[in-house]
């Protein structure tokens, strides 16, 4: 489903809303699927946001992971979990949320 997608923290800091109006977000195919995660060893629920028209579907935003729809309405929904970002030889994962809406 083509929506655009505004993420609403930045390495887990909270973006202040008034700034969040303004933001432009990201164009994409938004999909929402269950895979197994070797580093919780369990099965988590990611949202990516991808490219449509790419072969490969790149993620065009960090993936969102054990994600949870929080709240929905006419004009858009958020969606909250954590992102995964690898630094080094490690990772460490951060508070997310992104603001979907209609692009």
């Amino acid at each position: 489903m083509r929506l655009k997608v505004v993420p609403m923290r930045l390495r887990g800091v909270p973006i202040a809303k008034a700034k969040l109006l303004y933001e432009r977000g990201v164009n994409g195919d938004l999909r929402v699927e269950e895979v197994h995660d070797p580093l919780l060893k369990r099965t988590v629920r990611v949202a990516r946001l991808v490219e449509p028209d790419a072969v490969l579907k790149p993620d065009l935003l960090l993936p969102l992971l054990d994600v949870q729809l929080l709240w929905m309405s006419s004009d858009g929904f958020t969606v909250a979990g954590f992102e995964r970002v690898a630094v080094g030889g490690s990772a460490t994962d951060y508070a997310q949320s992104w603001w979907v809406r209609s692009p």
